[in-house]
């Protein structure tokens, strides 16, 4: 299955809530999809790209984070389009005259909010390890470099 703007664009509708994902508009998808990569790669420290998206050429998001930006993906477009008050109602839901869609709201914070933290709770890992494996590979004591002893 190819790694691309098409595909993720699929899943995210399929995700969404079958039938009713096609009632998701491309620009919300698109911007949420940015939203998702551009905090993936921050919180990661290089730029990750998804094929066919901004004219990217390729996808390098790791295949094991996938999953993961995809809840941030679901987060950004559910509080994407509540912000946006459009007017297509999703099923079982009652509409909201002023223009939100509050359960819509919640539903994005709480899954936005399970994002950040898979991706505090992977990324803090990740140091760790690259930090334990430093200390593995250096011929220098730990203590060496972070309290100097005086040569007396």
């Amino acid at each position: 299955m190819a790694d691309d703007l098409a595909t993720w664009l699929d899943q995210t509708r399929a995700a969404l809530g079958g039938a009713m994902g096609a009632d998701w508009e491309d620009g919300i998808l698109k911007a949420a999809l940015r939203l998702a990569l551009g905090e993936y790669s921050i919180a990661s420290g290089q730029t990750v790209t998804l094929a066919g998206l901004d004219g990217a050429p390729e996808t390098t998001l790791p295949l094991a984070d996938r999953s993961l930006v995809m809840l941030g993906v679901l987060g950004y477009a559910a509080m994407t389009r509540s912000a946006a008050k459009l007017a297509i109602p999703l099923a079982n839901e009652p509409e909201d005259t002023s223009g939100g869609n509050p359960p819509l709201t919640a539903w994005g914070k709480e899954v936005l909010a399970a994002f950040r933290s898979g991706m505090a709770a992977i990324f803090a890992i990740r140091m760790e390890r690259a930090r334990l494996a430093e200390l593995r590979e250096s011929q220098t004591q730990p203590w060496e470099t972070a309290f100097p002893l005086p040569d007396w």
